[in-house]
């Protein structure tokens, strides 16, 4: 899923004609503290509604304006990943895009990032989720898969981290099915440690106590 695919055109970017008491009203109607600043489609930054607020000229035009403009984007072909990445490392609640010649395309709220990255996670589809801890060395997501298949088990989404002890990995499978009872009995036959599970069976524990567990296990 690429950038421009995640795009949302309900937010006009201001343009340098517009006033200052007008972009003020724009932030406080699309509750936003940055917004997009183009001048013929070229993108030139993002306006700080702190820094309109503090100057004395309410109808001086934005582009009359010295202002002093962050210059944040994405690039329309950059990868969902990319657009996290930008999420972690900057301060913005939006994610202006652009193409290739610095002309703006619209913008990527905070809100419709998270729902893509859960579509694509498959955060919402059902079934259940097991972590398994592995060493790093032994790491192989296509055995990891087999013994899923062969217990008739698919697996939907795959993510790894880093586990706190090093060389050890922690792999979160999103699977198909609710009852993970067999597969988490088959990948402990495999010598696979199961660190959680997330499943409603009647030989499952409580799920708050799991999760609880695991953050812990975390150090989260």
């Amino acid at each position: 899923m690429l950038a421009k695919e995640l795009i949302k055109d309900t937010l006009p970017p201001l343009k340098t004609t517009d006033i200052a008491s007008r972009a003020l009203s724009w932030m406080d109607e699309f509750r936003l503290h940055y917004m997009p600043l183009v001048e013929d489609s070229n993108y030139l930054g993002l306006v700080s509604e702190v820094e309109l607020i503090g100057f004395d000229e309410p109808q001086q035009t934005l582009g009359n304006l010295s202002l002093q403009l962050a210059t944040p984007c994405v690039n329309a072909d950059q990868h969902i990943y990319e657009c996290l990445k930008f999420v972690t490392s900057n301060k913005y609640e939006l994610i202006p895009v652009v193409d290739d010649n610095n002309q703006y395309l619209g913008i990527i709220t905070m809100k419709d990032l998270m729902e893509s990255f859960a579509v694509m996670q498959s955060v919402q589809a059902p079934g259940g989720i097991i972590v398994i801890e592995v060493n790093e060395s032994d790491y192989s997501i296509a055995e990891i898969s087999k013994i899923a298949e062969s217990n008739g088990v698919r697996i939907l989404n795959a993510s790894v981290q880093r586990a706190t002890e090093y060389s050890k990995l922690l792999v979160t499978l999103k699977l198909n099915v609710a009852d993970l009872t067999r597969i988490e009995a088959a990948y402990n036959r495999y010598d696979y440690k199961v660190i959680a599970t997330y499943h409603h069976s009647s030989q499952s524990s409580d799920l708050q106590n799991r999760y609880e567990g695991l953050m812990n296990y975390l150090n989260i």
